[in-house]
């Protein structure tokens, strides 16, 4: 995941935000390691990923904060989203691969 992440950030500061946006997204549906996402939970990592888009593109990636301050937010509705500490585990690796 590191060197096909580290390669997309690359190509961040090239692209335009619908396109980062895209590819970023696509990443998240086909990458192996988050194939076990079910639909509901890429949605959710989705969101986070638009949510951070523009960090993402310009900085590099997001905050070590940014990320605990997300999955803190996600386990306090985790009843509610219907998400199971597996997803919450895959979750925060999607995220902590978002890091700078």
């Amino acid at each position: 995941m590191g060197n096909d992440l580290k390669d997309l950030m690359g190509q961040a500061k090239d692209l335009n935000s619908d396109r980062f946006e895209r590819k970023l997204n696509s990443f998240v549906r086909t990458h192996h390691r988050y194939s076990n996402l079910d639909s509901k939970n890429r949605e959710v990592v989705n969101d986070l990923v638009h949510k951070y888009k523009d960090r993402l593109r310009h900085k590099g990636g997001i905050s070590g904060y940014a990320v605990r301050r997300e999955m803190y937010k996600l386990n306090q509705k985790k009843d509610e989203m219907g998400l199971t500490k597996n997803d919450l585990r895959d979750i925060r690796k999607m995220m902590k691969g978002l890091k700078k």
